[in-house]
């Protein structure tokens, strides 16, 4: 190395020059070509708006942090940017280990979002939180869903319960026991469409993997096994959304070489079973759990790379909307709501593996993400249902046995 004419020079920065991250708190990164001196230089981020932070590595600054053997820095500001503010990065005396010799800040602008949507306004969902105490007991939520009924019902359950709790609060019914339901007819996934109410299992096979258990909204339980496979999908299921007359599910793919499969039946078909259809294989796609749609995009919650996509319903290839929240394999519910009922998402909302709740101002366009909501900071938090019509997200606080409802 000629150390004379070297430039500790950045490989990659990010967010990338003149470009606008899908969100305010982006976390700012650079990576050299070199080992850095980690001890040396001063950053600064500076707005048009009045934000002016500056980092001095003599002092090790927290918001700061190395990685990749001392290539890579990143800067978590650990508070948002004003919306719409254009900001710059840059430093001085930054300086790789081998020769000491600075390296040249890059021409480095990021604008920032001005999201198109405000939780509480418009129709979106808003951060009110209320707590309706419950006499379930201890339980595993797997999966949270609300009817659309003011005085309706939450469904709450996993993969060996299902119970279901007045909205205002009031006696639990045990609808595993009132249905006769066994572990073969319930899973990670519950549906209400309407009056009729499905669960989800894990079967492997061509049957046995979506019931509706009711069609009269409960007031009498009937297990039906509801749809029949021509050929076996390439996993098991997780996730499921019904929309526009349609039940769709999604496998839980793990296998690098093979693809991510979504699937649908009818959810109003004259007789049962009835046949499913393959609507289109997904590649690239692990371990998804969660599925919304609307009229042009699926919505899917992925676990490898902590991925929210949407995929097209003409080329069913799949882009990125999130990856900076941890979701688990396991299950991670999420939910479209049209506010204008053209057909196109406004507005996604999902959850993480901690007591919190995100959304995703317009999915299908140039989408904004955030945080919500959050009703605590404990770990296994699988279940979030929506109700599109009180504009409302639900939780089961498995701590405290408590529904957990934002609106």
């Amino acid at each position: 190395m000629l150390c004379g004419s070297f430039d500790a020079s950045p490989v990659s920065i990010s967010p990338a020059h003149q470009t606008t991250p899908n969100n305010l708190s982006p976390l700012i990164s650079v990576e050299f070509d070199t080992f850095m001196d980690t001890t040396a230089g001063v950053i600064t981020v500076t707005g048009d708006m009045g934000t002016n932070l500056s980092y001095d590595l003599s002092t090790s600054p927290t918001e700061v942090t190395w990685s990749n053997a001392d290539k890579t820095m990143t800067i978590d500001t650990g508070s948002p940017f004003p919306a719409g503010e254009t900001i710059t990065v840059s430093w001085t005396g930054l300086r790789d280990v081998l020769c000491g010799n600075l390296a040249t800040p890059p021409a480095w602008t990021v604008y920032m979002p001005t999201p198109s949507c405000t939780p509480g306004t418009n129709g979106t969902v808003g951060t009110t939180q209320t707590r309706v105490a419950t006499s379930t007991g201890s339980l595993t939520e797997y999966y949270v869903a609300a009817d659309a009924d003011a005085n309706g019902w939450v469904y709450v359950g996993g993969t060996s319960t299902l119970k279901r709790v007045p909205k205002a609060g009031g006696a639990v019914e045990d609808v595993y026991a009132l249905a006769g339901l066994s572990t073969s007819n319930v899973g990670y996934d519950l549906v209400v469409a309407g009056t009729s109410v499905f669960t989800l299992d894990t079967a492997t096979g061509t049957t046995g993997r979506l019931y509706r258990i009711t069609s009269n909204g409960g007031a009498t339980w009937n297990v039906q096994d509801f749809a029949s496979f021509a050929t076996t999908p390439g996993d098991d299921m997780r996730g499921m959304t019904y929309y526009d007359g349609r039940i769709y599910m999604v496998t839980h793919e793990g296998t690098s070489t093979a693809d991510t499969e979504i699937w649908s039946v009818d959810a109003n078909p004259a007789t049962v079973p009835t046949p499913a259809t393959l609507e289109g294989s997904v590649s690239g796609e692990r371990y998804c759990s969660g599925i919304a749609a609307d009229d042009n995009y699926f919505y899917l919650t992925c676990a490898t790379g902590d991925r929210v996509v949407r995929v097209s319903r003409t080329t069913f290839m799949s882009e990125l909307l999130a990856s900076t929240q941890y979701l688990t394999t396991t299950s991670t519910q999420v939910h479209v709501d049209d506010v204008d009922a053209d057909g196109s998402a406004d507005v996604l909302y999902f959850h993480s593996y901690y007591e919190d709740a995100w959304y995703i101002c317009d999915p299908g366009g140039t989408p904004y993400v955030d945080e919500l909501a959050s009703f605590g900071t404990s770990t296994s938090n699988y279940g979030m249902g929506f109700d599109p019509v009180a504009k409302a997200l639900w939780f089961f606080d498995d701590d405290t046995n408590e529904l957990v409802r934002f609106d």
